[in-house]
């Protein structure tokens, strides 16, 4: 089954969020403070500037593009954290198992010659590839509105990523919004609905948090002796879904 209109990274997180059905306990500290406002020339402006900040955990460059609440500001700054370790496992993985190893690791798996099934996560990433996806896939507009899809993550998708623009925007009035970046036009320019990067969910910033941690963690144990690819793989995987279930109830 395909995942026809969301990234990924996008569909990974608001499935986790449909699953919320209970308060996170324990609190969190203040949410980052609002920046002054930058608004950019142009939606495509705006949306490369907003996910190139993410990309390198820029909150204050991300806020300056962003239209937030305080709950989505901290959702938004433990995203870029999350993301952050995800490039930095990225990098040493590939480094210590190669290319092919990274995109299996985010491809639904078939089950081992022995019968054994094979753990699959979708690992989101936002590096220079991404990022030159995003500058080349349309933005719609209408009404002071622009909407585009962010890169493709979901590597069980075999589609091009034209193909995903071309079937996401086939019939743009009857698509949801909350499946692509949505931007907003003001007085002085564009700015991204900081909602659409990440599900507005107060439980959602606990969950990057937690995942953070895994990838930080499962990065440590690359490259020791001893330690193999499916050890790691393992390990990330089963951490993911502790951190998630860990922080729904």
């Amino acid at each position: 089954m395909h995942v026809t209109q969301r990234s990924g990274l996008q569909a990974f997180f608001v499935a986790i969020s449909a699953l919320l059905l209970t308060a996170c306990s324990g609190s969190r500290p203040e949410p980052p403070a609002a920046v002054e406002l930058q608004p950019a020339s142009s939606p495509r402006e705006a949306v490369m500037t907003a996910y190139t900040a993410i990309s390198q955990d820029n909150v204050v460059g991300l806020f300056a593009v962003c239209r937030t609440t305080p709950q989505q500001r901290d959702i938004l700054a433990a995203h870029c954290k999350t993301m952050a370790a995800c490039n930095d496992f990225r990098h040493d993985f590939i480094a210590a198992y190669g290319a092919k190893a990274w995109n299996d690791l985010g491809r639904r798996k078939k089950a081992k010659p022995d019968g054994k099934a094979v753990s699959s996560m979708q690992m989101p990433s936002l590096g220079a590839e991404e990022l030159a996806i995003l500058a080349a896939t349309p933005i719609e507009t209408r009404s002071g509105e622009a909407f585009c899809l962010a890169p493709k993550q979901d590597y069980g998708d075999e589609r091009s990523q034209e193909e995903i623009n071309r079937d996401s925007f086939h019939d743009f009035e009857k698509n949801d919004k909350p499946d692509k970046i949505h931007m907003v036009q003001d007085a002085n320019g564009w700015l991204v609905d900081g909602s659409s990067i990440m599900p507005d969910d107060r439980r959602t910033a606990p969950i990057c948090d937690a995942m953070t941690k895994v990838m930080r963690d499962a990065q440590q144990m690359i490259g020791k002796p001893g330690v193999t690819q499916d050890q790691v793989t393992s390990a990330i995987t089963k951490g993911m879904l502790k951190a998630v279930l860990i922080n729904i109830w």
